[in-house]
């Protein structure tokens, strides 16, 4: 890995990979008076994109959202019913419901992108997608996941579909 403002010069230079900023960074306006962490909980503020895999450059808005929690997972259960029963390379099973209860929301993201594109394309059935989620600076609350894909504009549109869901069911907790 690189460092996450290496990734961002080489984001704003273009240089060595085909490097979008799927939402635009802007300032809210200063009416806006409610809290950031009320906008969003996690959020994609890049991608890289190579042969293999996607890579998503994540932003978690405050440290509450960091984590799962077992209520969020069963929020996330009906619209992502495959998510517990991904294969998960972990220190406590070999699936992804030995974690999900208290595992990083990047690495649900990741989880959720995977069965999102699984669902998106048919044809995929017989295709195995990998992730690797990692924290790039943990105080700061930024990370990174990696994805395997077999289409990139599906591919594309699970990272927003999953980002969506994901910050539906984080915020709804706490409105």
């Amino acid at each position: 890995f690189i460092s996450w403002v290496e990734c961002r010069a080489a984001w704003r230079d273009g240089r060595g990979c085909r490097s979008v900023a799927l939402f635009p960074q802007r300032k809210p306006p200063e009416s806006a008076k409610a809290p950031e962490a009320f906008r969003w909980a996690c959020r994609i503020v890049g991608i890289e994109v190579r042969p293999d895999r996607m890579i998503a450059y994540v932003e978690v808005s405050d440290e509450r959202f960091c984590f799962a929690t077992p209520a969020l997972i069963a929020d996330l259960l009906p619209r992502f019913p495959n998510i517990l029963s991904h294969t998960c390379v972990n220190e406590r099973g070999e699936t992804f419901m030995s974690v999900a209860a208290n595992t990083s929301i990047p690495h649900v993201l990741e989880h959720l992108v995977i069965d999102e594109q699984a669902r998106l394309d048919e044809s995929t059935s017989k295709v195995v997608f990998v992730g690797k989620t990692a924290w790039l600076n943990r105080p700061e609350r930024k990370a990174c996941v990696q994805v395997s894909y077999a289409d990139e504009r599906i591919a594309r549109q699970a990272l927003a579909v999953a980002q969506r869901e994901l910050n539906d069911a984080l915020l709804g907790r706490v409105r």
